[in-house]
């Protein structure tokens, strides 16, 4: 008996344990890698938990505060990325939300006319791009989380000061 105890525990490991998920980042690996982008002073992106009603719901939050003098080139292509980066980060499986922000100094980061095929969006009254997407809608779009982290395209923000 305690030879296929020590058989199982050892198939368990040699398959990587497997009840962790495979594949993505880290948080710090992915707000490093948002804060290294051209445009951009600072990056974060965090998991955090609440109570709904009676269950525990878990969220995650991708920030970014532009630097001044620069804007987003292409919304639609920012969020997609954004929202790979969230599904690719690893530590904590969304239950609740998926949270994209754009900040900027200049209160201009986006033209706030756009749409697209995501859930929600809108802009609050700080001038901050607010998208709020649910992990179901999330995973029918980009897979099974956590995704593979994304390659970081070029040209995301353009600097419109000079």
């Amino acid at each position: 008996m305690i030879m296929l105890a020590c058989g199982a525990l050892l198939a368990f490991a040699l398959a990587g344990c497997s009840l962790l998920p495979r594949g993505g980042q880290s948080e710090s690996s992915a707000s490093s890698t948002l804060s290294h982008i051209i445009g951009v002073e600072a990056a974060m992106v965090s998991s955090w938990g609440r109570i709904n009603g009676l269950r525990w719901e878990t969220s995650t939050d991708v920030r970014l505060h532009l630097r001044s003098g620069y804007q987003v080139s292409d919304p639609q292509r920012v969020r997609d990325y954004l929202m790979r980066v969230a599904c690719s980060v690893n530590e904590t499986r969304p239950t609740g939300s998926v949270f994209i922000r754009l900040e900027s100094p200049d209160g201009v980061a986006f033209d706030s006319r756009w749409e697209d095929d995501w859930s929600q969006y809108g802009v609050d009254g700080q001038q901050r791009l607010l998208s709020i997407v649910f992990p179901g809608e999330m995973e029918r779009k980009l897979g099974r989380w956590p995704c593979d982290v994304p390659p970081t395209p070029r040209g995301l923000f353009l600097n419109t000061a000079g």
